[in-house]
């Protein structure tokens, strides 16, 4: 059971764009922000990023409940959507999706009249979501999660960042049946002879606790680490975004301009790595001049074969690197993509 933080005390005023607003509940903004809020050590939000790019999963962008012309947003709001301020808590509580939510937040839901109390309402629901999931799936570990919070300089939008610790997306994982690949090793530990095992690719299996520690399971690398995990940044961002969905309408709230935008972060060295060895003209000319010559194309663009399932580190092939990073279904597209231009230039 989710939202255990009552969502009766927004997170933010609406009676201005000052720091120290007054809530209804007497706290004030710097104060409600504060266990988000990034240490006086960090000068900026975007040092802050420099420095742990690694840290944060997804952001989720708000529209402030005090921007400055919040006056004239909230007519036009009024207009695209018909509605007038007595059917504000309505609007929000259509957008929740697990109905004994929806029953509990008719009664703690305070204020609502105005685009101001059901922005400042939204932001408090998806925070209330966030440490509930963590609490709930974190074993006492829920710290490992994080949420991070910052306004734009302009004091319009508020960016929520949020990541996952191992522990809360391996219980996500597991409540939530999630297929993970089996570790090649993992056939002689379960009894298993294959005739050719170099040419078999490992099974996925719903994730149990049990596998991770009997290593049964393939683990990946962190980026920019020496450590290992069951589960990579696509499948946490996976786990996340089903588990908002149980809950929360994301689409809904996108429609009424309660969440300006929603979306995963990069790894930049991830992306350097694909721009500079995939996405490459000289390579293309490589491909191009050996197909010229006669000789075979290379596979992959020319990264090779390296290491288990095509890794080492991050210098493996470049569809197991692209499926890492960005998922199976758009390793499958570039994967087809590749193909056909291979194919079109042998027969050109």
């Amino acid at each position: 059971m989710y939202f255990q933080t009552a969502c009766s005390k927004p997170l933010l005023g609406d009676d201005g764009p000052g720091d120290d607003a007054q809530l209804p509940s007497g706290r004030s903004k710097s104060d409600v922000l504060s266990r988000l809020a990034p240490p006086s050590a960090w000068e900026t939000p975007s040092e802050r990023m420099r420095e742990t790019p690694h840290d944060f999963d997804y952001v989720i962008v708000f529209p402030m409940p005090s921007a400055p012309n919040i006056d004239d947003e909230e007519r036009e709001f009024q207009k695209q959507h018909a509605v007038d301020k007595s059917g504000y808590k309505k609007l929000l509580l259509d957008r929740i999706v697990d109905e004994s939510t929806k029953t509990r937040l008719q009664t703690e839901l305070d204020k609502c009249e105005s685009l101001a109390h059901l922005r400042a309402n939204t932001i408090q629901m998806f925070c209330s979501f966030f440490e509930s999931l963590f609490a709930s799936h974190g074993a006492g570990q829920a710290k490992a999660s994080k949420l991070f919070a910052f306004t734009c300089a302009k004091r319009k939008h508020l960016f929520l960042c949020v990541s996952l610790g191992d522990v809360v997306a391996e219980s996500l994982a597991v409540h939530g049946e999630y297929g993970v690949q089996l570790e090649a090793k993992s056939l002689h530990k379960l009894g298993i002879e294959h005739p050719e095992p170099k040419a078999s690719v490992p099974a996925y299996v719903n994730f149990e606790f049990f596998q991770k520690r009997e290593g049964l399971v393939r683990k990946y690398e962190r980026p920019g680490s020496v450590e290992s995990a069951v589960l990579r940044r696509v499948d946490r961002i996976r786990l996340m975004y089903d588990k908002i969905t149980d809950y929360l309408d994301f689409d809904g709230f996108e429609q009424l301009g309660l969440v300006a935008e929603a979306y995963p972060v990069h790894d930049s060295a991830i992306v350097e790595t694909l721009r500079s060895k995939w996405v490459n003209r000289s390579l293309l000319s490589v491909q191009w001049s050996r197909s010229q010559a006669g000789l075979p194309t290379l596979e992959g663009n020319g990264l090779g074969n390296q290491g288990d399932h095509g890794r080492e580190g991050q210098q493996g092939k470049p569809m197991d690197i692209i499926r890492d990073y960005f998922g199976e279904k758009i390793a499958f597209y570039f994967l087809f993509l590749e193909k056909l231009a291979t194919a079109e230039i042998t027969l050109a």
